[in-house]
């Protein structure tokens, strides 16, 4: 069909004549109506952008918790982290003990010690109106710079070993 046939029949169907594929020899066209597919488009792109839920685990504990049950709350971190999961850990401190900002920090220490993957901070220690809250992800650049550090101090002991040239 040539160019003005199509275009004549899109003008009786009072529809659009869109190019599909310019590069194609003979060129590709389409008769359609050209605002409901800019619609269409545009509400795909929506759904696409709308942000899902589940990608923040939480573990939550408080300040008298025992050293095997924070171990644990820990295990159950440190696999949130290894799925791909930020993990949001919350400390629920009564009344009296939220003063105690030593206690706390060496708690959030000791929570951490139990997690053997390199972590960051997406969101520092805050104060709550019922605790302690936090976000920590898994760290990939931390483990990248260790083994690029242990690279460099392999080739460093390489080269300590190596006699000089020009002998």
């Amino acid at each position: 069909m040539l160019f003005q046939e199509a275009l004549n029949v899109a003008r009786e169907k009072e529809l659009d004549l869109v190019e599909v594929q310019p590069d194609a020899q003979p060129p590709v066209a389409k008769i359609m109506d050209w605002a409901k597919f800019l619609y269409r488009e545009q509400k795909i792109a929506r759904k696409k952008h709308v942000s899902r839920g589940g990608k923040v685990k939480g573990v939550r504990f408080m300040l008298s918790t025992f050293i095997h049950d924070l171990q644990i709350k820990a295990h159950r971190a440190q696999e949130f982290l290894k799925n791909g999961y930020k993990v949001r850990v919350e400390i629920r401190l009564r009344a009296f003990q939220r003063d105690r900002n030593e206690a706390i920090k060496a708690k959030i220490k000791e929570f951490l010690t139990f997690i053997t993957l390199p972590i960051a901070f997406d969101q520092k220690p805050q104060k709550l109106p019922r605790g302690i809250s936090f976000i920590i992800r898994k760290d990939n650049y931390a483990k990248n710079k260790q083994v690029a550090e242990k690279k460099v101090q392999d080739n460093e002991g390489r080269q300590d070993t190596l006699s000089p040239g020009g002998d």
